[in-house]
């Protein structure tokens, strides 16, 4: 590698380190929710094999943090490592847009498109579609991210015969199909996308091709694999598809995935675009396209990709259970951020490599400008939903149950105030076993535990203690607030349901 590369490789980690702490900066302190904490509670208290309460979505985030045992680093920790998939997908698109228009040996076309795309997206999307995309769902990210390198590996950017023949370079071969069964387990729709890449581009070269058919069978198999292994975790089904909800649910989703984008700034990008092809037109200098036919062929195959992904998941009743959240749809997004990719890398390449470091140049000062966040926003504590803990209960208490959205943030603010803590709400049962005893530790040695339950009714947090650390007897009962209840316990396994106080 070249002096020259490696300066466009160090200046593109650069960015992306940039652009991911700055991300995290903005949309974090607003935008954490308790699905999101989750995955540094399991980090700190138990990795199980998939989300709690779940049997589906590896619990590779949590894992990848565990590391990190201070709870203020490890939830910071989760939040880049989420916000890092996302970019690091775009800056991957960007690279599959310019191997597509066959610019691939062009750093410094890679670098302002990834640039220019990494600005737009914030720009674009809104501040709570970034924050589901960029750190609350990195079950749709990462598995894009790493279908994404397969695609570009195996397909474009290496040659068939050195990945698949023996050598050095087969090593690509066996990182690719690992890469593809860990991007099902995480999320298992991903096997859409990953046959309709291999089935494009078998049908394009129309012949049988080995990168192609391999990855048919590893992502294909992948699927079957982990779907018996989530059968021994569980019993929730999360393929059941009825047509009928199609009429209903459409118009549901197409108007979800308007609401992810700023209108204004949307057309001010098509607006930008199109003129620079007008005036290109009129100057007689308008780019010709290298290659018509790969990128007509492209830009079918995402739009049906698309229709499908539409149509398939409107009619899938989880879907509909989760009243047609647009985020079981950010596979398309994805599609689109690519079409728009392939779109600029081919008109960015006609401006030289000096206009193209100017230009990442600009848009990188004007990102920074427009997204540089304030240094508090750093301090994980001061996030919007412990301030809200806050306001309820004082840190400490160690036992939380009752409203899911409320309890897993006073445990994690507990945690981070230096404090052993433990939910017994929703998905609780993930750490039953320690939470158990934790609570039977505090009734020997002062002869009875509190839990606080919180913005619920007393029978359905007396529900989740004993189906998350049961049996345990109720002794005593205390509103301090209409939303704040402290709930005495003693161990209901004893006849006393009092043995081994002191």
């Amino acid at each position: 590698m070249s002096h020259r590369n490696k300066g466009f490789v160090v200046l593109t980690w650069v960015w992306l380190i940039s652009v991911t702490l700055m991300t995290v900066a903005r949309v974090a302190p607003d935008g954490v929710n308790a699905d999101i904490l989750m995955n540094s509670v399991m980090s700190q208290q138990n990795i199980t094999l998939y989300y709690w309460g779940q049997n589906r979505l590896l619990n590779v985030l949590p894992l990848a943090a565990t590391w990190l045992s201070k709870p203020s680093w490890n939830l910071f920790g989760v939040l880049v490592l989420a916000t890092l998939s996302f970019y690091g997908l775009l800056y991957v698109l960007s690279r599959c847009a310019c191997l597509l228009v066959g610019a691939s040996d062009q750093p410094a076309l890679r670098l302002s498109l990834f640039v220019l795309i990494s600005v737009v997206a914030p720009l674009v999307f809104t501040t709570s579609a970034m924050s589901h995309m960029a750190i609350g769902h990195i079950e749709y990210s990462f598995p894009a991210l790493l279908l994404a390198l397969v695609s570009s590996w195996v397909l474009v950017g290496v040659p068939s015969r050195d990945v698949w023949s023996g050598g050095a370079l087969s090593l690509w071969a066996v990182l690719a199909a690992f890469a593809l069964v860990l991007a099902v387990g995480m999320n298992p729709s991903t096997v859409i996308a990953a046959v309709s890449i291999a089935g494009a581009s078998l049908v394009y070269k129309r012949r049988l091709a080995w990168p192609e058919v391999l990855m048919l069978i590893v992502s294909i198999g992948a699927f079957v694999g982990w779907d018996y292994i989530s059968a021994l975790y569980g019993s929730s089904a999360y393929s059941a598809f009825r047509l009928d909800t199609l009429q209903n649910g459409i118009q549901k989703v197409l108007f979800g995935l308007l609401s992810t984008v700023h209108l204004l700034a949307l057309v001010c990008v098509l607006v930008l675009i199109l003129g620079g092809k007008l005036i290109g037109a009129t100057l007689q200098a308008e780019p010709t396209l290298r290659r018509p036919r790969l990128l007509l062929y492209v830009a079918l195959v995402l739009a049906l990709f698309c229709l499908g992904w539409l149509l398939l998941f409107t009619s899938n009743q989880w879907v509909e259970g989760n009243a047609f959240a647009w985020r079981y749809f950010i596979f398309v997004l994805f599609a689109g951020i690519l079409m728009l990719a392939i779109y600029l890398a081919e008109y960015l390449q006609h401006l030289g490599a000096r206009l193209q470091i100017v230009l990442a140049c600009v848009v990188a000062a004007v990102g920074l400008y427009m997204f540089f966040p304030a240094s508090d926003r750093f301090d994980v504590r001061h996030y919007g939903v412990f301030q809200r803990a806050d306001t309820l209960t004082s840190s400490g208490w160690g036992l939380y149950a009752g409203d899911y959205w409320t309890v897993w943030p006073s445990v994690l603010r507990d945690m981070l105030d230096g404090h052993v803590a433990y939910g017994l709400a929703q998905r609780a049962h993930g750490n039953a076993v320690a939470t158990r005893a934790f609570m039977i530790q505090r009734i020997q040695q002062n002869g009875q535990v509190t839990v606080i339950c919180l913005k619920e009714r007393v029978p359905v947090c007396l529900d989740q203690i004993n189906h998350a650390a049961g049996p345990m007897r109720l002794i005593d009962v205390k509103t301090v607030t209409p939303e704040v209840i402290e709930l005495d316990f003693v161990d209901g396994t004893t006849p006393s349901g009092q043995a081994g106080a002191n």
